[in-house]
């Protein structure tokens, strides 16, 4: 009687947009029931899989082998079958050029834009999105912070991709404007104290006293249902900080948008 002969097909894992070899005179496969210490020279292998368009959602894939030649073994001494390998698609890496970091104005956040990239190593003509998105180190004003990109990827084919985070991205947080805002009793004089005043830029609950005044600062002394816009802020000064907020935030106090009602 014939002995029993049976030959595996090695598993293996090829990197998406790469073909599979296969083939005859494959080695990539391992036998038992060989008897006389002979040996097999090569298979031929096949998979469906072999292709550099296997996608990675498609896997595993059979890696069929047959034909097993060459050696010292003689196959009709053998009754022979053939056991399936397994062929694993990796998603292929990409990398992104060319990436900026949009500065933004002081916000309390660390909500980061970044701009200008592009994917490098997309395959196969295929359609792949780079969605752009990044986190400042730190929220508060300042040049040269570091920025993490969370960058991701869309499409049809995002899934056979993997991505690699642009690293060194750096950008910048400008200081934000306060607005002084407030309101008081007409006293028959121009002159603002500062104990009536609010500096705020709207951001969360971050708000400041004002100490000081500022002599007409307003351009009449009248009631007015409409408020006032201060004309000056010298004499004034930004107080104590409340809901957080950090004066190196933020710009140097001005008229700009001001609002005082009497």
């Amino acid at each position: 009687n014939k002995a029993v002969l049976t030959i595996t097909a090695n598993n293996a894992s090829a990197t998406y947009g790469t073909a599979f070899s296969v083939g005859s005179g494959k080695t990539a496969f391992s036998s038992s029931g060989l008897v006389n210490s002979e040996t097999i020279g090569s298979v031929t292998l096949s998979s469906s899989g072999a292709s550099a368009t296997a996608t990675v959602a498609g896997g595993p894939y059979a890696i069929v082998a047959s034909a097993a030649t060459g050696g010292t073994f003689n196959v009709s001494n053998y009754t022979v079958s053939y056991v399936n390998g397994s062929l694993t698609i990796n998603p292929k890496a990409l990398t992104v050029s060319g990436s900026t970091v949009v500065a933004k104005t002081y916000d309390g956040g660390t909500a980061a834009t970044i701009t200008g990239g592009s994917l490098v190593g997309v395959v196969n003509s295929d359609v792949v999105t780079l969605n752009q998105a990044g986190t400042f180190a730190s929220a508060n004003a300042a040049s040269s912070i570091a920025v993490t990109a969370n960058n991701s990827l869309s499409g049809t084919k995002a899934s056979n991709y993997s991505l690699t985070q642009p690293i060194g991205l750096t950008g910048t947080i400008n200081k934000a404007t306060l607005i002084l805002s407030g309101n008081r009793a007409y006293d028959g004089t121009t002159t603002i104290d500062g104990s009536i005043l609010t500096a705020s830029a709207g951001i969360g609950s971050e708000s400041f006293a004002l100490t000081g005044s500022a002599a007409s600062a307003i351009s009449s002394a009248n009631a007015n249902g409409t408020p006032y816009s201060l004309s000056t802020v010298t004499g004034l000064a930004l107080g104590a900080g409340s809901g957080g907020a950090l004066a190196s935030n933020y710009n140097a106090i001005s008229i700009a948008n001001s609002a005082v009602t009497i």
